[in-house]
């Protein structure tokens, strides 16, 4: 579509994610999941109703499993945002959280992704 424009923004606040979806010309209406991380699955339920128009990327209800070295002998801090490479269990859709902030989107394609951009983390974020 000429002239489209999105691009997606993340919050996290203790064990809420915000997505909010930027469209030119349409409302910035955030939607907030619960998050949840054991170790090896990242887990996103939906807090609240989702008021956008289109919530075709919802998380609702999705796991994400971490691909990354091993937490097993760790301690997970539930509190602490998880960074790393997380896949859908389909394996279609991956996303990538790192340390400093930065996020990566993959759909289809898990070697480019398709959004990327920095989201904002309240909590103290750390990494095997």
């Amino acid at each position: 579509m000429p002239g489209y424009v999105q691009s997606w923004r993340f919050g996290v606040n203790g064990d809420l994610f915000i997505h909010t979806l930027y469209s030119v010309g349409k409302p910035k209406v955030p939607a907030t999941y619960c998050w949840e991380f054991e170790g090896i699955h990242l887990t996103f339920n939906l807090y609240g109703i989702d008021l956008r128009e289109n919530p075709m990327r919802s998380l609702d209800d999705k796991t994400y499993t971490y691909m990354g070295p091993s937490f097993l002998g760790l301690d997970v801090n539930e509190e602490t945002f998880p960074t790393g490479r997380f896949i859908s269990q389909d394996g279609l859709l991956a996303f990538e959280f790192d340390e400093n902030g930065l996020w990566c989107f993959f759909d289809g394609d898990l070697e480019n992704p398709v959004h990327s951009g920095k989201y904002v983390n309240n909590c103290e974020i750390t990494g095997p």
